[in-house]
């Protein structure tokens, strides 16, 4: 009997992209998959009508947005719940290749200590251009980043090997692994919930993997828009909370954090024309440094965005 593998999709008020997705799940060549759509809060309706659209795929919702990790959390315990083998959080702007779950599985089973893997990411357009194969992190700077980075796929990135961290993009996760480390850390709210489940994963002797047998495409920040205020905001505050959690030394480095960040503040001014890219930065750094935890600021950038 195959096992049973669980695809959560976190979906918010982006109907077109969980669609399109949904449409190339359902084309797996994998026998024994079910799809799980958390709708985190949707205000336009949208969930409802994907519901009714695919009545194959298992819907559940959230009355509020819990964020990237809580909304994710909703599909991981109902997994779970169900005797699921293992789980991919799959964001609900990508397209799969039908049979990208067969490798993944296959060296899931061939060693229990692969905690999580991640694949051959490429945008969407040109679709054969990087955007993940491996994440390498600086823990001591809170600095990730996607080695192979717009580069094209010339089969240098085709070994399986471990790397720092897996994207949340795409994240192939053993039930073994989640029972002992625990969900994603709800507290993030957006960002850096992948980076820091994996250090933790690590810390319990797990590998993580990169595994380019399995492909996906990702249309790339569908949900936040990348460098809006929204992206901003939480990524400066959760670089500051992610020191403080895993680096010892993040005291020492929080000058290099402070100019490496003024640098992108004059960028986004020039951007935006206006003072919100650089208001939201200065407020992910003060909140970062207040430690606050959550939704913080969400809705006053969500309303600028």
């Amino acid at each position: 009997m195959t096992a049973k593998i669980s695809i959560i999709l976190v979906h918010l008020n982006q109907e077109e992209y969980s669609r399109d997705c949904i449409r190339s799940l359902q084309q797996l060549t994998y026998p024994n998959a079910e799809i799980i759509l958390v709708d985190n809060g949707s205000t336009d309706g949208s969930g409802f009508r994907l519901q009714k659209e695919f009545p194959d795929v298992r819907f559940l919702r959230s009355e509020e947005n819990l964020g990237f990790a809580g909304g994710n959390n909703i599909g991981i315990r109902y997994a779970l719940d169900h005797h699921t083998a293992y789980i991919v959080l799959l964001n609900n702007d990508t397209i799969v290749k039908n049979d990208f779950l067969e490798p993944l599985i296959s060296l899931a089973e061939s060693d229990p200590k692969i905690g999580a893997q991640s694949c051959k990411i490429y945008f969407h357009q040109p679709g054969n251009t990087f955007w993940y194969a491996g994440g390498c992190l600086k823990i001591d700077k809170a600095l990730g980043y996607h080695r192979g980075l717009h580069e094209k796929d010339a089969g240098q990135y085709d070994a399986i090997e471990e790397t720092d961290f897996a994207t949340g993009c795409m994240m192939f996760i053993s039930r073994r692994a989640l029972e002992e480390i625990g969900l994603l850390d709800d507290s993030w709210f957006l960002y850096f919930e992948d980076s820091d489940w994996c250090l933790r994963a690590k810390a319990k002797g797990y590998k993580i993997i990169y595994n380019p047998r399995a492909i996906i495409w990702h249309k790339v920040s569908a949900s936040t828009g990348h460098d809006s205020p929204v992206y901003l905001y939480f990524l400066m505050r959760n670089k500051i909370l992610f020191l403080r959690k895993h680096s010892l030394r993040w005291l020492p480095n929080f000058p290099y954090l402070v100019y490496f960040y003024l640098r992108h503040i004059v960028r986004m001014s020039v951007k935006w024309k206006s003072r919100i890219g650089t208001e939201a930065v200065i407020a992910g750094l003060i909140d970062g440094l207040r430690n606050v935890k959550g939704k913080g600021r969400l809705e006053r950038y969500l309303r600028k965005r």
